[in-house]
């Protein structure tokens, strides 16, 4: 039997897998039922995007739906170097993101962006940012928009030698 969570899922997958901006993405278990995962594509180092339901998180916003977008890494190498270039250009991450979901025609709540960069239980380093509203719409942006800003930091585009 399909979840509504599931269901959602499989509705964002197939409105990103026309885009060709991740490798092939998957439906996942996840900590908090199933997740979409999205591999970055021609990253330095392995790195992917997540769409996942964390309804008991203490972090999630006050009404908050839950639903968290994210980039994580086992690479140490790779997260430093997105630091190193937020910092060395003088970026604020929410920012970035807030311009591409502009970009995208987003005009939704959850404006500037909030975003937490933490190393997580299972060693990912990971920057994640809550979705204010849960439908697959909202959520695709919010993944399009992830990956735009991520993608010209650091080393998530790598570089011909």
């Amino acid at each position: 039997m399909t979840t509504p969570l599931e269901t959602l899922l499989r509705d964002v997958q197939a409105r990103l897998e026309p885009t060709h901006a991740f490798g092939t993405i998957e439906l996942r278990a996840g900590i908090g039922g199933p997740m979409l995962v999205a591999p970055a594509k021609a990253s330095a180092d392995v790195a992917f995007y997540r769409l996942e339901h964390l309804p008991a998180d203490p972090a999630n916003p006050p009404g908050s739906p839950g639903l968290w977008v994210s980039l994580v890494t086992p690479s140490r190498w790779l997260s430093e170097s997105i630091e190193s270039d937020l910092v060395e250009h003088g970026d604020d991450l929410g920012e970035l993101v807030e311009d591409e979901l502009v970009e995208l025609g987003y005009e939704g709540q959850g404006l500037p962006p909030t975003f937490q960069h933490y190393r997580s239980p299972d060693l990912l380093y990971t920057f994640r940012t809550p979705i204010p509203a849960p439908g697959a719409e909202t959520a695709t942006t919010w993944m399009r928009a992830y990956e735009q800003a991520f993608r010209r930091l650091g080393d998530m585009e790598e570089k011909p030698e």
